[in-house]
């Protein structure tokens, strides 16, 4: 994804960035692998949320 930095920066620079962002990985036939990224990112974050305010997590 680094050869298309300045396509990335120029759909973050406005509003609506999001779909623009999702729109761009389909064309590039990456949407799973950001969706795959996205998930663990998100579990990551919340178990260490979790982690911090003394909520045990199982599994």
């Amino acid at each position: 994804m680094s050869d298309h930095a300045d396509e990335i920066a120029a759909i973050f620079s406005r509003k609506g960035a999001y779909g623009r962002f999702k729109d761009f990985l389909v064309r590039v036939g990456a949407l799973n692998q950001w969706y795959e990224y996205e998930a663990a990112a998100t579990e990551k974050a919340l178990r260490e949320w979790c982690a911090e305010n003394g909520i045990e997590v199982e599994g």
